[in-house]
């Protein structure tokens, strides 16, 4: 370590064990001169040396070309190698329907671990508000529009860099029609408004399709981890996708097609070593459903075998991490319903 607290090659020249036994292994990032501590060593407990990112001193090791590796994988106590996607302020990440709900609360989770967080959606003033609070940047998007998310995309890298992680919140519900039915009242025949099927389509499935496939071609400029991964992807469908009820045939088909995609995406990419899963939640308490009125909420609730009570958009952000950080999770549509089974009606 110089007297101007820079690292020097001399300083590291390979991994080092920080405490609990884990080693920091792989990712090039830059770095930032070191801020004060003791002149030896490399920081120990309350003395720990940080850089301006705030990541521990011992936590990286310098390179000739200026730069540092921070790991996205560890060696455990066991000495066996854990391979996954270490959350750093390092990797950055892309949370699509991010200013509220359940993109929200993955954006807030994603950046407690310092991750650099981009949202897309088509809500500005939630979008702002919420990139001011976590420190991250807003995109207004509409992911039906093909080059709209082309300049999401770049505004994003050039602010927060390529991105390695992409959550798909971005969604709408459509409504209840049956798909033929007669008018109770007139006896008129009437079908399911197509434009309207049309549409959900384009928001929940090609939509997300479209932001996966984009995103997996910037990953791709990436450099790979020490066990070759190189990005995560997690996707919303719905428990619709499995359980659909009677007038859910628009949401109910979109969602089915992004369980649908999961398998294929992530055999897609596997060459590239970036994965895919999908998480089915249940009746989670969101802005949509907040609208309801008090007693519907209750009602949905009871309805779950344990807990009952609606789903928390944090539980949601919990799971979309683990998605993202269990290296040997890829391909995988899971559950998150309290084992709820949805009636037809």
């Amino acid at each position: 370590m110089g007297k101007d607290n820079t690292l020097r090659d001399t300083d590291l020249a390979s991994p080092q064990t920080l405490p609990g036994s884990a080693t920091f292994l792989a990712e090039q990032v830059p770095i930032s001169p070191v801020q004060s501590a003791p002149a030896h060593g490399y920081g120990r407990g309350k003395q720990q040396r940080r850089n301006t990112a705030g990541v521990p001193a011992a936590a990286i090791f310098s390179l000739r070309d200026g730069r540092a590796r921070v790991c996205p994988a560890r060696i455990g106590a066991d000495g066996r190698r854990d391979f996954a996607m270490q959350l750093s302020f390092s990797i950055a990440a892309v949370v699509t329907g991010g200013a509220s709900g359940l993109g929200a609360a993955t954006a807030r989770r994603l950046t407690a671990h310092g991750v650099k967080v981009a949202l897309f959606d088509v809500q500005q003033e939630l979008g702002e508000a919420l990139a001011a609070e976590i420190g991250g940047v807003f995109c207004q998007v509409d992911v039906t529009s093909d080059s709209g998310v082309d300049a999401a995309f770049a505004r994003s890298r050039a602010a927060i860099g390529q991105e390695r992680i992409l959550v798909n919140c971005a969604g709408v519900g459509g409504g209840a029609a049956r798909t033929a039915s007669r008018d109770r009242e007139t006896g008129e025949i009437r079908h399911y408004p197509l434009a309207n099927f049309e549409r959900i389509i384009q928001v929940n499935l090609i939509g997300t399709y479209r932001c996966i496939a984009k995103s997996a071609a910037g990953m791709l400029t990436l450099t790979p981890f020490d066990d070759g991964e190189r990005g995560a992807i997690v996707n919303t469908a719905s428990v619709a996708a499995q359980d659909g009820q009677i007038g859910q045939a628009g949401y109910t088909a979109s969602k089915a097609g992004i369980v649908g995609l999961t398998l294929v995406v992530a055999r897609d990419l596997m060459d590239a070593g970036i994965r895919c899963n999908t998480i089915l939640p249940g009746i989670f308490d969101t802005p949509l459903l907040a609208r309801a009125p008090q007693r519907v909420k209750d009602s949905l609730a009871a309805s779950v075998p344990f807990p009952k009570r609606l789903g928390q958009p944090d539980e949601y952000a919990a799971l979309a991490e683990l998605m993202i950080t269990s290296g040997y999770m890829n391909g995988e549509s899971v559950r998150l319903d309290g084992a709820i089974r949805m009636a037809p009606r």
